[in-house]
């Protein structure tokens, strides 16, 4: 079966006492890291498309963050290393490569692992800031349309209007207060209201 469905490549050694398993898990292997290494090639070519259509840009650590463009980049750049490690390794079975693709799933892994315990450990924390990064996008609103997009999607889909708000029958007057367009002391015909 295997030298009908898998023909011998040789790939600098003899692979015909190779079982027929390993064969098979070697095709698998790179067909998964071509699928890792096309999807993040996407990931980068749309986050530079965003990036491109950015009428501005900034450098810190924060607007990197509420930043979609640099996270496409980022999150695109690290499939591209570990679908093009996985790709060569599994292909050509070089050892270095393969241990640089597992070093990294291990890594990404138990990073993974860490942000869910720290989340679990520290979620009032970690709410506490969020709100306070919430309201700070709240009073930028209308000057970075990457925060105005966040805020949007997020009133949208949780369907509540500020960091306080559990729904959208409650307005919560104290985070659209802080912004000049929609407290209602503003002469802007948004007073009184939110987006």
């Amino acid at each position: 079966f295997c030298q009908i469905a898998m023909p011998q490549y040789k790939m600098g050694r003899d692979d015909s006492d190779t079982p027929c398993t390993a064969l098979i898990l070697k095709f698998v292997l790179f067909l998964i890291n071509c699928i890792i290494l096309i999807i993040g090639l996407i990931l980068v070519a749309l986050g530079a498309f965003v990036e491109e259509e950015k009428t501005f840009s900034s450098l810190s650590v924060g607007s990197i963050l509420s930043n979609p463009g640099a996270i496409l980049i980022i999150a695109g750049s690290i499939l591209v290393i570990i679908g093009g490690c996985g790709c060569i390794g599994a292909l050509l079975e070089v050892f270095l490569l393969l241990c640089i693709f597992a070093a990294i799933l291990s890594i990404v892994t138990l990073a993974e692992i860490a942000g869910l315990i720290v989340f679990v450990v520290q979620k009032d924390i970690i709410n506490e800031g969020m709100a306070q990064a919430f309201d700070y996008y709240i009073v930028e609103y209308y000057n970075d349309i990457d925060k105005q997009n966040i805020i949007d999607v997020i009133q949208v889909s949780l369907q509540c209007c500020g960091s306080t708000a559990r729904n959208a029958t409650h307005i919560a007057p104290s985070s659209w207060e802080a912004n000049p367009y929609f407290n209602c002391s503003s002469p802007a015909y948004q007073k009184c209201s939110v987006p």
